[in-house]
């Protein structure tokens, strides 16, 4: 069973080869293409800023992560991985990256993790996952080992 992931844009090839070289250009649209890429100043911009933000956004709403949530095959296979497996989760330390609504970190948690570190690339969507996490009693302030953080 795969997985789903979904990756962040990449620039595309003319934008990535007039960044490279911007003097190799010589057609109107490669010129909007630098122009683009290096901004009205002729200063460099920085295209992964705004891919980064883009991705991140895009984890910042309910629905990507209800889908996932919703994939009970998968949701559940999480589940019995980081419960049922105390020789691997037991005492550990766990970093649960991209951490979304938290569901993987309290897992961990219930599988016996001493501490688990939910990161999560959007601010609103941590803020959500701390939440959760409370609500269920596995924050810090209740005694328990996760805590989420934005970054």
């Amino acid at each position: 069973t795969a997985l789903w992931h979904r990756g962040p844009c990449q620039p595309s090839t003319s934008v990535a080869a007039a960044a490279a070289d911007p003097s190799s250009s010589s057609s109107s649209s490669s010129s909007s293409t630098v122009a683009a890429v290096f901004g009205s100043a002729g200063r460099p911009v920085n295209l992964r800023a705004g891919i980064d933000k883009q991705y991140f956004d895009s984890y910042s709403y309910f629905d990507i992560h209800h889908e996932m949530l919703s994939d009970k095959p998968r949701t559940e296979a999480y589940q019995k991985a980081l419960t049922q497996n105390p020789s691997l989760i037991k005492g550990a330390k766990v970093l649960d990256v991209g951490c979304g609504t938290g569901i993987l970190s309290m897992f961990a948690a219930k599988g016996g993790a001493a501490a688990v570190v939910g990161l999560d690339g959007s601010e609103r969507i941590a803020g959500f996952a701390r939440q959760v996490v409370a609500a269920n009693h596995l924050d810090a302030a209740s005694g328990g080992p996760v805590s989420i953080v934005a970054g």
